[in-house]
C-alpha cells in the first residue's frame, strides 16, 4: 500500500498514519506527603492503537468496491494481523 508498488491494487497508505512508531506506556510513580518528588514503581505497556488512512479508488484491474471489500477482509476484529514496515532507515 506504499513504496514502488503503492496503488497496484487500488489502495494507498496516507501519510497521516498514526500509532506504529511509538509504542503507548504508561509509567506508575507512587508519593508521600513529605516526599520531594516522587518514586518510580512500574510500568505498563498499553494497547496499540495503529490508525492507517487509506485512499481507495479504480485500479487497471479492479473496480474501488472491489478494493475497499477486500481491504476491509484483510483486517479481523478478533484475529491478530501483521504489518510489515521496510524503511531505509
Amino acid at each position: 500500500i506504499s513504496g514502488d508498488k503503492a496503488g497496484d491494487m487500488g489502495i494507498w497508505l496516507m501519510d497521516e498514519h498514526v500509532g506504529l512508531l511509538d509504542t503507548p506506556v504508561e509509567t506508575i510513580w507512587s508519593s508521600s506527603a513529605a516526599q520531594v518528588g516522587a518514586t518510580f514503581n512500574a510500568l505498563r505497556f498499553q494497547a496499540r492503537e495503529v490508525t492507517l488512512p487509506v485512499v481507495i479508488l479504480d485500479s487497471p484491474t479492479r473496480p474501488w468496491q472491489m478494493a475497499d471489500s477486500l481491504w476491509r477482509k484483510a483486517w479481523s476484529y478478533t484475529e491478530d494481523s501483521q504489518i510489515e514496515i521496510i524503511s531505509s532507515s
